[in-house]
């Protein structure tokens, strides 16, 4: 069954994408974990200067 396919048949009818996916997976691993180099290994960065920008920018945004 493929991503979309598994969100319809939860009941989730919100237009979903990859990105949306990593972003609700980043923020709660940041409000669980609440450890900036646990998340930044799970999100795969490779850097904290990048991490810390995303970090910001996850902030900013609203879903």
């Amino acid at each position: 069954m493929s991503y979309k396919n598994n969100c319809r048949h939860s009941g989730i009818n919100k237009p979903l994408s990859s990105h949306v996916a990593r972003h609700t997976f980043a923020k709660m691993a940041i409000d669980k974990i609440n450890n900036p180099m646990i998340t930044m290994e799970l999100l795969g960065h490779t850097s904290l200067a990048v991490h810390q920008q995303y970090l910001s920018d996850l902030r900013q945004e609203e879903f």
